[in-house]
């Protein structure tokens, strides 16, 4: 189990963006969109939004105006190979780190928006004005874990190394070595979760594919910054040169046509955000001029009374195609590795959508049946709730009960053709 710990000043900004679609649309909690509170301290079990437990954390960070981060935010994940924990059990866990953190007393509550996390937040001033310190937070949230892990039987993060822990990292068909590995641009948990649900590659990796193959093709023609944008266009990836105002190149950004935020703007990213190789530092040394090989053109030779200009003009004639020739071969290398790349990653979204559906119906099972078990739950605390005003009920109750079961009791005697008052002192009827 991992803890991300961050801290901020606005509760209804923290709170809006746990309970909201997510940056991705990747916020989901059972069969609705936004995340729910299933824990804390503030009585406000079942929320769909923040306005409660924001209200009630802002009001006791009022006390302390001096604390310019009133807000300590907490998301607990489990690994992907652990089981769903339920509800109860990540507020047994969030109540196991604060009391081992300190912040039990403080107003806290856990949100739920996704199957193997949960996100905790803390207001670090109580409603005494009473701070609490951060102090070592990490530190004690890292044991915090460790003990979790043990008692829950989960993955031991302390037997394995940092490598374990690393973000996921899209599949990449020129990642072959460690350091393209370490280089390859890693996924956001929206992006994956979005990926498994849409069955389609994120959008960000198959720019990067791209943007690494238009690299390839230029290098192969040269270097030079107008081979690679023009294997960019050919590609489909919108790009923009960033360039200062006193001439620099700085590098590039690059767009995915039909990609956008949730306001509807295009989303752009910058090259060393797709891949780290893709860098200008680094990409202006792959893209520096270099000899070219060219295959050598078969010229006809110069025929009997042929002018030279005339000779000359096939050859250069026939140089050019070469040239042409070697440039489309290129990019049909590049489309060729491209459409390869493509359908692979396809087969690989397309096997994690099908496992994440598996988990969402198991998921959905498990939602409806604690749905239904908390409505006869609610039931069975309002017949208390009604007896306990009105005892007369109960009672009246009880002895229709009884009756039922004693004329249940009688017709099953009758079924069974024996005689009612037998066994009480009396004898068969004459």
């Amino acid at each position: 189990m991992i803890a991300k710990i961050s801290n901020g000043a606005s509760f209804a900004g923290l709170g809006n963006y746990l309970h909201g679609p997510g940056r991705e649309q990747e916020h989901h909690y059972g069969l609705e969109e936004g995340g729910q509170v299933i824990g804390g301290n503030l009585m406000v079990d079942g929320d769909r939004d923040s306005r409660r437990w924001a209200r009630d954390m802002h009001e006791a960070a009022k006390a302390r105006p001096d604390i310019a981060k009133p807000v300590w935010h907490m998301s607990l994940r489990a690994a992907p190979e652990d089981p769903n924990l339920s509800d109860a059990q990540w507020r047994d866990i969030a109540q196991a780190h604060a009391e081992a953190m300190g912040w039990s007393s403080h107003p806290w509550v856990v949100v739920r928006h996704g199957e193997d996390h949960v996100h905790v937040v803390v207001s670090r001033v109580d409603f005494e004005g009473q701070v609490w310190s951060r102090r070592d937070d990490r530190y004690k949230a890292r044991e915090a874990c460790l003990q979790v892990e043990r008692e829950y039987r989960l993955r031991r993060t302390d037997l394995e190394g940092p490598k374990q822990d690393a973000p996921r990292r899209a599949p990449s068909r020129t990642a072959t070595t460690s350091k393209d590995r370490k280089d390859t641009a890693k996924l956001s948990q929206g992006e994956f979760r979005r990926a498994e649900r849409t069955a389609q590659p994120p959008a960000r990796t198959h720019v990067a594919e791209q943007v690494r193959a238009a690299r390839a093709h230029a290098q192969r023609m040269g270097g030079g910054r107008e081979h690679f944008e023009a294997a960019l266009t050919e590609a489909g990836v919108q790009w923009r040169a960033n360039v200062a105002s006193t001439g620099r190149m700085n590098g590039y950004s690059f767009h995915a046509p039909g990609h956008n935020d949730a306001q509807g703007d295009p989303v752009w990213w910058k090259a060393s955000d797709l891949d780290r190789s893709l860098s200008w530092g680094r990409l202006s040394k792959d893209l520096a001029p270099c000899e070219v090989v060219v295959p050598t053109p078969q010229v006809e030779p110069k025929r009997l009374m042929e002018r030279r200009s005339s000779f000359e003009a096939r050859q250069q004639a026939a140089t050019v195609a070469a040239h042409q020739q070697y440039r489309d071969d290129s990019l049909n290398q590049m489309r060729h590795g491209l459409g390869r790349h493509s359908v692979a990653e396809r087969l690989y979204w397309q096997t994690c959508s099908t496992k994440a559906a598996n988990k969402a119906t198991v998921w959905a099972a498990n939602v409806q049946k604690r749905a239904v078990e908390r409505a006869e739950f609610q039931q069975m605390m309002a017949n208390r709730a009604k007896y306990a005003r009105n005892p007369a009920d109960s009672l009246k109750q009880r002895s229709t009960s009884n009756v039922d079961q004693g004329l249940s009791h009688l017709d099953r005697m009758r079924r069974d053709n024996l005689n009612p008052n037998r066994g009480r002192g009396r004898g068969p009827s004459r």
